[in-house]
């Protein structure tokens, strides 16, 4: 581990999840039973399951329990698809997740990168998939570029219109880290072919379809063969007429 995600996560980070087995975190019966409803509807009208999936994430999101926003969305995690998606899918940030178990350093650096995006905003746009070739990139507003100059001068970010693209991945199907058991989209940006600069390089996303287009995302941190949840964040696709 580099001394920078030393300072950041703590020597010795382990995976902050619980790591329960297949169906334990789904056996939520109204989440269940919720996101079965929601399934149904996108047969006869995608259009107002994909709303209402999406308000509902958001509504997780913003949820002032912590711990009931957190097992709700493990369950949906555990109940979703690996994401199969391809093109631009425009995100937002959901909620943090309890970095208690991060180290000194990481607790003051982590609190600062709140309090930015509760001030101003998520530079993250979302993400845009190059799913026939297993790779990604991110979509980010200019406040990302000049943010990223702060702490790697030398990335460059492609502008692509009015947004900006930057921090590439490459994407595979496999086991969740966090649910055992469960098949997600993995997004991997560790690989040193992709250039990207630390701490980006230590994220391991994961990602599940959960109705009509709407994607519930995980963001984890690899380290010492541990991981890290920090984040959640939803994207969505247009809805095909």
């Amino acid at each position: 581990m580099s001394s920078l995600a030393t300072t950041v996560l703590g020597k010795g980070a382990k995976n902050n999840a619980s790591a329960p087995a297949k169906g334990a975190v789904a056996n939520n019966s109204m989440v269940t039973a919720r996101v079965a409803n929601l399934r149904t509807l996108a047969e006869s009208d995608p259009q107002a399951a994909q709303d209402q999936t999406w308000t509902w994430l958001q509504e997780l999101g913003e949820r002032p329990s912590a711990d009931a926003a957190q097992h709700d969305l493990m369950a949906l995690l555990d109940l979703g698809v690996p994401a199969d998606v391809d093109g631009r899918s425009d995100g937002v940030l959901l909620r943090w997740v309890d970095d208690n178990n991060l180290s000194r350093g990481g607790r003051l650096l982590f609190p600062l990168v709140k309090g930015y995006v509760a001030a101003f905003g998520s530079p993250w746009l979302g993400k845009k998939y190059d799913q026939a070739n297993g790779r990604g990139t991110n979509t980010l507003t200019p406040a990302a570029k000049r943010l990223t100059r702060l702490i790697a001068p030398r990335y460059r970010m492609h502008r692509n219109g009015d947004v900006y693209e930057g921090f590439e991945m490459y994407t595979r199907v496999q086991e969740s880290v966090l649910v055992p058991g469960s098949k997600v989209l993995v997004l991997d940006f560790q690989p040193a072919e992709l250039g990207n600069p630390w701490p980006v390089n230590l994220i391991h996303d994961e990602v599940v379809e959960i109705a009509a287009g709407v994607f519930l995302g995980t963001k984890t941190l690899r380290v010492n063969g541990g991981y890290q949840q920090v984040a959640w964040w939803a994207t969505k696709n247009p809805v095909e007429a």
